[in-house]
């Protein structure tokens, strides 16, 4: 992130001055006199009586040629700031080796640009590494727009996809409201910044430049390699890339970390004490609910398959689906889930929803593909976080959240049980911890800013 120029002071946080982005992008408030309260007018014509969280100047459509990147993020600005290389060099990086980024410009505390792309001829570079195992497509080729040519399919870290549907945009918009909405609500304090955010799980930008997703590659290969077709359009001399925000990261990456979606929906809620279950009313288990996310399908390396195995009186843990997603494995093949190798089932009758999660004292927060995105939402609930450690990338909160302080970690799912006869006969110490985990999540929208200020 750069910032420039002298004219630009951060703006205070308050709520109602923090609130008035909302109304930034052509919304107008009016009051009616019949009911005398107001309505707002968005730029549709459309009126509504509740406040909209936000209206956004994005581009309307998703570029999906590399001629409307370059003409949505160059074409009205023939005065871009940074490094003209570096943004370029950055632009090719995403659109031809990711697939797909999110580009954001902001300026004198304006958002100025808001535009996802996604590379509909996407070719990848790993495809001819990868062996299916028998059957791994066999959900996705039921399913419209399946990609018969492997060249053709993109990856999430380990999770392949396979599908293009020919009448659908060629990447969701999934989070993309919620990215816009924080860009909105932070631009006013970071003034100028030019910066690509990846919404996808896995960081994409390694410290020592080789693959993102080494698990698609036999041993190390530089993403400058000759053979990846983004390096045909790298201009000048190449050394970095322009700043990157990930939802997850971790110390092997250059991505910085970007807020959760997860995050900011719990940053416009008011943390109210009279909801929280009292401490000495909730439920002494440890509760976890989930889908099968981890890239393993083997319980012999998934932990979300672990816990579920482990399912005792101390601790509750039940799958919510399979998640039949294709995944690359530790033996470099393409697998996906068989629920018939499990004696228990999945099933979306076992949801819980977040609003209960506080009449349980103990929560469990186990890694999916990467870290999850629940940590924000387990601390604001009062009870004591367990956090199952690992070396996958994790969420923005992990700079912030302590072990000890705000949750309590333990290496491995097998420790769990041990753990939570040790959190009832030392209660009061769990019950300090866990408030903490409160007081951390408690003042969400004042840490967002502080961290994108430190991260810029």
């Amino acid at each position: 992130m750069k910032k420039r120029g002298s004219t630009w002071t951060p703006a205070p946080i308050s709520e109602s001055k923090s609130d008035d982005y909302c109304l930034r992008a052509g919304v107008t408030m009016h009051m009616s006199k019949s009911k005398g309260k107001p309505y707002y007018r968005l730029p549709n014509g459309r009126t509504v009586w509740e406040k909209p969280l936000a209206t956004f100047q994005v581009n309307p459509r998703l570029c999906e040629t590399w001629d409307e990147v370059l003409r949505t993020i160059y074409g009205p600005r023939s005065n871009a700031f940074g490094e003209s290389d570096v943004l370029w060099n950055t632009l090719a990086y995403f659109f031809w080796h990711m697939r797909s980024a999110i580009y954001v410009n902001i300026s004198n505390g304006k958002v100025l640009t808001i535009a996802p792309f996604a590379n509909r001829n996407y070719t990848n570079n790993w495809s001819s590494n990868i062996p299916l195992r028998e059957g791994a497509d066999r959900f996705d080729k039921m399913r419209a727009g399946f990609l018969s040519d492997k060249r053709k399919w993109w990856s999430n870290g380990g999770t392949v996809s396979t599908l293009l549907d020919p009448k659908k945009p060629a990447w969701g918009s999934f989070f993309l409201r919620e990215i816009s909405e924080m860009a909105h609500f932070l631009a006013p304090h970071l003034g100028h910044a030019e910066f690509f955010v990846n919404k996808r799980d896995h960081p994409v930008v390694r410290s020592d430049l080789s693959e993102s997703y080494a698990m698609l590659f036999f041993g190390k290969h530089d993403v400058r390699e000759p053979s990846n077709v983004w390096t045909d359009f790298i201009r000048g001399h190449f050394s970095h890339f322009s700043p990157v925000y990930s939802f997850y990261s971790s110390r092997a990456f250059e991505d910085k970390h970007f807020p959760l979606p997860a995050d900011w929906q719990l940053s416009r809620q008011q943390l109210n004490n009279r909801r929280r279950v009292e401490w000495n009313a909730k439920q002494e288990i440890a509760m976890w609910r989930g889908s099968a996310t981890g890239y393993s399908v083997s319980a012999s390396e998934n932990p979300r398959l672990q816990v579920v195995q482990l399912s005792s009186k101390l601790v509750d843990a039940k799958l919510t689906s399979w998640n039949r997603r294709m995944k690359v494995q530790s033996d470099k093949s393409i697998a996906v889930i068989n629920d018939k190798d499990y004696p228990f089932p999945a099933n979306k009758s076992f949801f819980i929803p977040s609003e209960q999660w506080g009449k349980f004292k103990y929560l469990l927060y186990i890694d999916g593909n990467v870290g999850a995105s629940r940590f924000g939402r387990l601390l604001s609930t009062g009870s004591l976080v367990i956090v199952v450690r690992s070396e996958l990338p994790q969420p923005w909160l992990f700079q912030y959240a302590k072990d000890g302080e705000h949750y309590l970690g333990v290496d491995s799912v097998s420790d769990l049980p041990s753990t939570v006869q040790w959190c009832i006969a030392h209660d009061e110490e769990c019950r300090v911890i866990a408030e903490r985990g409160v007081q951390l999540v408690s003042s969400m929208k004042q840490l967002m800013i502080d961290h994108m200020m430190n991260s810029a």
